[in-house]
């Protein structure tokens, strides 16, 4: 049985809610890059990046991957979101290689990468436009509050 961990997008999963439903999909079909598997496959684990932008994001991965390949990973997915937008991916796979050379990293989730450059782009149009549209916070009802007082 082939063990996976998984590495998506800290800005999807924690500013925009991601729950990862594409790519559990496709896990439980054995659909998009997990077809690959002819044997029954386990998924030990699913961890979020630091988020961008930060200059040692790709060095903090180290102790999420650690971890998956405490709980036996052999490969590491990088999520989709991860392919789409992430600019650091190639810096994810060196310093995993480095680190846990016997570690496959494998591109995907779900989907099929080479048929959708133009959902890719599509993706990356709304992930942009979603992530800089501003919406209330904390500061704001702060604000709010001392202007009234």
């Amino acid at each position: 049985m082939t063990r996976i961990g998984i590495i998506n997008c800290g800005n999807l999963k924690n500013d925009l809610s991601c729950s990862s439903v594409l790519c559990f999909k496709d896990i439980n079909a054995g659909a998009g890059t997990f077809k690959q598997y002819d044997e029954d496959f386990q998924v030990v684990g699913m961890v979020s990046c630091a988020g961008c932008p930060t200059a040692v994001g790709h060095e903090k991965i180290l102790d999420k991957v650690n971890g998956l390949v405490s709980f036996g990973a052999e490969k590491i997915h990088l999520a989709s979101c991860v392919m789409a937008i992430y600019p650091f991916k190639s810096k994810y796979e060196k310093i995993i290689k480095e680190h846990h050379p016997n570690i496959d990293i494998v591109m995907g989730t779900h989907g099929e990468a080479e048929h959708m450059q133009e959902e890719v782009e599509q993706f990356r149009g709304m992930v942009k436009t979603l992530l800089q549209t501003r919406r209330p916070n904390i500061t704001d009802a702060a604000l709010e509050l001392e202007i009234k007082n």
